[in-house]
């Protein structure tokens, strides 16, 4: 897992501030805060996926090397 305690920490303090700032059940229907309350859930569970499985490349077109032994 290439994900530290201190990078999932500060991904779900970035979530809290998002949900505090941009969520409120006082004001805001059902539906429309379900709505929010999903969005950022589901962008916050790309990132920690993301960030736990591997490092993001710059480039996304970029090829991997290829391993010895496992080419075709």
């Amino acid at each position: 897992m290439h994900l530290t305690k201190e990078e999932f920490l500060a991904l779900s303090s970035k979530l809290y501030e998002e949900m505090s700032s941009n969520m409120d059940s006082q004001t805001q229907d059902f539906y429309d805060y379900e709505s929010a309350f999903d969005q950022l859930l589901t962008a916050f569970g790309q990132d920690v996926l993301e960030k736990s499985i591997s490092r993001v490349s710059g480039n996304e077109r970029k090829k991997k090397e290829s391993k010895r032994g496992m080419e075709k």
